[in-house]
């Protein structure tokens, strides 16, 4: 296919073929080898193990590879599912409320809920809320996060999602946790 009309039948290969092809090994990941080929234009891969030839792989290949990843359940939990496993979630009037405790897994190492997993948490509803709305690919783009003060083990949190400004290629939302005394 990368062979053009223009050369000879009697050409020889070693004129027209690449000297340092683009190869991966065996243990490349699927997606970096799509990545590659959609950007390089590549149709077929060398799979190479140390300096030897060990297999071919084609777009075709690559194509199934991922169709048949995207259709599989995704194995092992993500801390993500670990954190609102333990939450209670429900809808008002286009408010998303979420009820839990700050766990273990949250913890800083002085005790409190760590700012990175509190903006993940919140990030997560928000994304969680704008797909069950949406049924789309949602990318959060900036996050502004204030906090008042400091949320220890076992503090009972309430968190609310709301679509505070909505476009067609952009939603603004805003999240508001407070604990059980509403601070």
């Amino acid at each position: 296919k990368d062979l053009s009309n223009h050369y000879v039948d009697d050409e020889p290969v070693s004129r027209i073929m690449h000297k340092d092809p683009i190869t991966v090994t065996p243990k490349t990941t699927v997606a970096y080898a799509a990545h590659i080929m959609g950007w390089e234009g590549i149709e077929l891969f060398p799979v190479v193990k140390g300096k030897k030839l060990a297999g071919v792989i084609t777009r075709r290949d690559v194509i199934k590879a991922l169709q048949y990843m995207a259709r599989q359940p995704q194995s092992g939990e993500t801390l993500e599912d670990s954190m609102l496993k333990k939450f209670e979630f429900n809808i008002e009037d286009n408010v998303a409320h979420f009820k839990g405790k700050i766990t273990p897994e949250m913890l800083d190492p002085i005790g409190t809920a760590s700012w990175s997993s509190l903006n993940m948490l919140l990030s997560t509803v928000a994304i969680m809320i704008l797909r069950q709305k949406n049924n789309a690919n949602i990318l959060v783009d900036s996050i502004n996060t204030y906090f008042m003060k400091p949320v220890q083990i076992d503090s009972e949190i309430e968190i609310y999602v709301n679509a505070i400004d909505e476009g067609i290629n952009y939603c603004k939302v805003e999240v508001d946790m407070y604990d059980e005394k509403k601070n």
